[in-house]
């Protein structure tokens, strides 16, 4: 039998993230300069009060969610990359068969039949209790990577406001206490590092084979080498830099 068809394997989709959890780590705080109605001077607030306000983490928590809805837009060409195709998906199943648009092909879990040649895009982590294969995430990986590459550049500088109500503050063995409001904008290139799969739970199987996790857990990783930091407060300005920074997000999505 000889001839030609044109099929289509659908790219998988995700729902957004929901983040649940941030933890920041960084190496070290660097060129901390202070002033007061313009002039110089020795002490000011410490630069980790800043960096632990809920409402930093929050916009830089926001800014990731809102860069990684993109990543279903990205899925498909992870899938070219990852070289599936229905042939090698047909060959692997041990038996020829042909889905055309069918909702059996919309799962993340048909790309894990793909060539070991592409072993790069495997995760680094090992995947946790019920979750896809590092293949799969390895995919996963690589279209949130693409996605937040692109959609991170337009929410940043990041900006935040936090109000200081006689709130206890204390530096170089000093103590006292503010009332103010602090406007922060930081600033970073920031780059998605990692995604691992904590645990996930089956929704839907196809051919004893998962086709839909609902939810799925997971940790993303974002770091920068630097990230600059700007505050204002009242009449004074602080700003420093924060060396190797990186932002542990925990959350779920439906795959």
């Amino acid at each position: 039998l000889t001839g030609t068809m044109d099929v289509v394997i659908s790219p998988p989709s995700a729902s957004s993230p929901s983040i649940s959890a941030l933890e920041i780590t960084y190496d070290s705080i660097e060129d901390i300069e202070c002033t007061q109605n313009g002039k110089p001077v020795d002490t000011c607030v410490d630069a980790i009060t800043y960096l632990n306000t809920a409402e930093f983490k929050q916009a830089m928590a926001s800014a990731i969610q809102r860069a990684l809805d993109h990543m279903k837009e990205y899925f498909g060409p992870a899938l070219e990359d990852a070289g599936a195709s229905l042939e090698q998906l047909a060959a692997e199943q041990g038996e020829p068969q042909v889905q055309v648009h069918g909702n059996e092909d919309r799962s993340l879990l048909q790309a894990h039949r793909s060539p070991a040649k592409q072993m790069a895009l495997r995760a680094t982590a090992k995947p946790g209790p019920g979750c896809p294969n590092a293949l799969t995430i390895g995919i996963l990986q690589v279209a949130a990577s693409a996605a937040f590459k692109k959609y991170i550049t337009d929410e940043l500088p990041l900006h935040a406001n936090h109000s200081f109500a006689k709130e206890t503050i204390s530096r170089e063995g000093c103590s006292g206490s503010i009332t103010a409001i602090a406007g922060m904008t930081f600033d970073a290139d920031l780059k998605l590092e990692q995604i691992a799969c904590n645990n996930a739970v089956c929704a839907k199987l196809v051919r004893w084979t998962c086709a839909e996790y609902e939810p799925l857990n997971s940790t993303v990783v974002v770091s920068a080498s630097s990230m600059s930091f700007n505050v204002s407060v009242s009449n004074g300005k602080m700003s420093f830099t924060v060396k190797n920074f990186r932002a542990s997000l925990t959350g779920t999505m439906d795959v």
